[in-house]
């Protein structure tokens, strides 16, 4: 196999077809199904992206790309459109992003395996496995702090502090649906609540001037 332009574009449409199957499963995520759909979804995905991947690499053995099968065709246009524009232009519009007026912000990582040990913050479920392999961030915390200005903001709520943890990871590694993977007596510096891969903490005060 040689890497001329029709494998370039093999390339480009298995990315494509790659990144919509990651869209789909967020989407999935984000429905409210319960656990046990979920993964019923995702081994149905998982299938899909293992057969539509074979059927791309394959095609260019049998034929020309007019020769494809319409519906292939058409799925491999929304591949290369993916590939070539919405992931940019995604990406682009991603780093381009301005902070609105009156909020500020600041973040930082935290490696929570460096802090504890990685042994001691992985449980006994039957995915724990995935927590151990190489290359594995689920104990790297991203701590995310942001400080809003609110005009007319009440005197009772100047300065109030608000925490969000999102995208919990650790229910089915440690197996109990609880995302609980710390120790019962935490270390010392160790805090006492779950980790995240994203944590957001907000503070709120009030304004000197108005914002539009």
């Amino acid at each position: 196999m040689s890497l001329d332009p029709e494998w370039l574009i093999v390339g480009l449409i298995l990315l494509g077809h790659v990144a919509l199957i990651v869209v789909i499963t967020n989407i999935a995520h984000a429905s409210g199904a319960s656990d046990r759909v979920l993964g019923v979804i995702k081994l149905i995905l998982l299938g899909i992206l293992v057969a539509i991947a074979g059927l791309i690499v394959w095609h260019p053995f049998v034929g020309p790309w007019s020769s494809w099968p319409w519906m292939l065709r058409g799925y491999t246009l929304a591949c290369l459109a993916t590939a070539l524009v919405g992931f940019p232009l995604v990406t682009l519009m991603r780093f381009g992003r301005r902070l609105p007026v009156g909020i500020s912000g600041k973040s930082s990582e935290v490696d929570l395996a460096e802090m504890a040990g990685k042994e001691s913050l992985i449980g006994q479920g039957k995915y724990a496995w995935l927590l151990r392999l190489p290359g594995n961030e689920s104990f790297r915390l991203k701590k995310v702090e942001w400080e809003i200005a609110i005009p007319n903001l009440p005197d009772e709520w100047d300065g109030l502090s608000l925490v969000h943890l999102t995208d919990l990871h650790f229910s089915p590694p440690f197996g109990d649906g609880s995302s609980k993977p710390w120790p019962t007596r935490p270390g010392p510096g160790m805090p006492t609540s779950s980790p995240s891969p994203a944590t957001c903490s907000t503070t709120t005060r009030r304004s000197t001037g108005s914002c539009p």
